[in-house]
């Protein structure tokens, strides 16, 4: 019973949606967020893919300082989770002030060059050891500083609240989805072999620079501030405000949009801030 009087009052509101000219059903929702969601989930997704995949064959790196005991590879993890762990603060320091999109911008890049440059240059490096751990620690740093932050972050603010849970929850699956191609594929490379370990390094980086693209065009740029729902917002119950991908000319439908505000409101009894024509 429970079940049939919930259908009855969702069909009821989608016939008031109907006959008063604004879409109200979660269909419709949906589908304004469409490139939102494919954003999110396919920056997650070939991040995933970097950062599983990358934590695979970080042993093979550090060798580079010594290794082969108990105490040496701890000691390598050690330098590794050191140099790591400070992108997390930076991130939660900056993320207001530097941007969601801009962050996850600087992340993807800054993994796509330390993993040419590991790729490229990766005999000098070897020669030195302690360079060759920081320029490859450095990736991590990133991950943390960028998207392994933003990827959680931007689609856990960006969607209403009756597709929150679906939106970010395909987005989520997906990551995981790029963490299996990752850990599965990748060992096929070789990475315990110099060669391997330069084509894994070049795939790192080639999959950083595809996580930049579509963050480029699938990602909305927007503030705290910018998904503050305004009084049309309130008076039609949604609540975030669409924040369109301008890149893609990203607009919400028709019917999910509703009349464009007159006048800035000003406090009760005073005049507007704003006329429009």
């Amino acid at each position: 019973f429970q079940r049939a009087d919930a259908v009855a009052a969702a069909a009821r509101t989608s016939s008031v949606g109907a006959e008063s000219g604004v879409a109200r059903g979660p269909v419709d929702s949906a589908w304004n967020y469409r490139w939102h969601v494919l954003g999110t989930a396919l920056s997650w997704c070939l991040f995933d893919i970097v950062f599983y995949a990358n934590s695979l064959f970080h042993a093979d790196v550090t060798e580079a300082l010594g290794g082969g005991t108990l105490v040496l590879d701890a000691r390598n993890t050690l330098i590794i989770v050191l140099i790591m762990l400070p992108g997390y603060w930076a991130a939660i320091g900056t993320l207001d002030k530097l941007g969601r999109k801009n962050m996850q911008m600087m992340g993807f890049s800054m993994m796509a060059l330390l993993f040419l440059l590991c790729g490229l240059f990766y005999e000098e490096l070897k020669k030195v050891g302690w360079l060759f751990v920081l320029v490859y620690g450095l990736t991590f740093f990133f991950s943390n500083f960028g998207p392994n932050t933003t990827t959680y972050v931007i689609p856990g603010e960006i969607y209403p609240t009756r597709l929150k849970a679906t939106c970010h929850g395909i987005s989520a699956a997906c990551g995981k989805a790029g963490a299996a191609v990752g850990t599965f594929c990748f060992p096929y490379l070789n990475p315990s072999t110099p060669a391997g370990l330069k084509n894994a390094m070049l795939i790192c980086s080639g999959t950083a620079v595809l996580g930049l693209v579509a963050t480029i065009f699938l990602t909305p740029r927007y503030t705290a501030r910018d998904l503050e729902p305004n009084a049309s917002d309130q008076s039609e119950g949604r609540s975030v405000h669409f924040v369109p991908l301008h890149l893609l000319g990203d607009r919400p439908t028709p019917e999910a949009t509703t009349p464009a505000m007159t006048s800035l409101q000003a406090p009760a009894g005073g005049k507007p801030l704003l006329q429009t024509p």
